[in-house]
């Protein structure tokens, strides 16, 4: 089984959906300086001759040389992070030798794991291949001109990827990381959690940032920006936001209390609203970060 010979979704609309997630992001407490868009030529560091020791696809190579990225100066600290411990890949800075090295950071697991479902599909019994049913573009007799109307994503094979199509977006680090990669064809993202439970099924990339912009929204995801020996962090499901109005140290050894008093900072400077105050927040919650730093180290001593 194949896939159809074209993309899902253009350059353009993959450049689009990514870049708008970012613009999300800086709005929500990212800095705007560290989001950067390329020049109308595309980045004049990618190039075909440029890449041509990378193994990828001219589709892929296309993309990120138009694809906006987030300075990587504040890498490792979640100032910049755009999930838990994840921080975007920027190839804009990429030079020559980068790209002729053994292969993209972060893509060993994505390598293993397309070895992994050739495998299972070449041990697939005779018989299951041949329940699989109509598949609408390998009919060769179909109205070709109503091609661009189907929305084959849905009836694709989600076993059939190949590793040249795929890039790194972003690069976990750290147990936990999220490493986020696309299939460019597809138009899908998987995420890949660092040493936990290994890359989860592909998600429309599409509706992969939206669900993460919503669950930021709703702060069942919350940010804390790094500062000084304090590398940051982003605490994730949480309920819950308990009436906090200053420090309690007895909160300190409970994440989930600790992320909900950081919840309600960020709600009492206007999150989610037009009205958010983006500075203010983020200084309450350094300001908060230190505090309970402060008290850990009194505690230990």
């Amino acid at each position: 089984m194949t896939n159809p010979p074209w993309q899902r979704l253009t350059r353009d609309q993959l450049a689009t959906v990514i870049g708008d997630y970012y613009k999300f992001l800086t709005r929500f407490y990212i800095p705007e300086s560290a989001l950067k868009f390329p020049p109308p030529g595309g980045w004049p560091n990618i190039s075909p001759e440029t890449t041509k020791g990378f193994p990828r696809s001219p589709i892929v190579i296309d993309l990120l040389r138009r694809l906006p990225y987030i300075d990587e100066g504040d890498a490792g600290t979640m100032t910049t992070n755009i999930h838990y411990k994840s921080d975007v890949v920027d190839y804009s800075t990429w030079e020559p030798h980068q790209w002729a090295e053994d292969d993209q950071s972060g893509a060993l697991s994505v390598q293993q794991w397309v070895e992994e479902l050739e495998e299972r599909k070449r041990d697939k019994p005779k018989d299951e291949e041949e329940e699989e049913g109509y598949l609408w573009y390998q009919d060769e007799g179909r109205d070709k001109d109503a091609d661009d109307e189907e929305n084959w994503f849905d009836g694709d094979d989600p076993e059939d990827i190949k590793l040249e199509h795929m890039i790194v977006i972003a690069d976990g680090y750290e147990s936990g990381g999220r490493a986020i990669v696309l299939d460019v064809v597809k138009g899908n993202i998987y995420e890949d959690i660092l040493a936990c439970s290994g890359l989860k099924s592909e998600m429309a990339v599409e509706d992969y940032f939206d669900d993460l912009k919503t669950k930021f929204e709703k702060l069942e995801m919350v940010p804390v920006p790094g500062l000084g020996h304090h590398e940051g962090t982003l605490y994730g499901d949480i309920e819950g936001v308990p009436e906090v109005h200053e420090f309690d140290k007895s909160f300190t050894a409970d994440d989930k209390d600790a992320a909900q008093q950081y919840k309600k900072i960020y709600q009492s400077f206007g999150w989610p609203g037009e009205t958010y105050r983006k500075e203010e927040a983020l200084a309450a919650i350094r300001a908060h970060a230190q505090r309970r730093s402060e008290a850990e180290e009194t505690a230990s001593s």
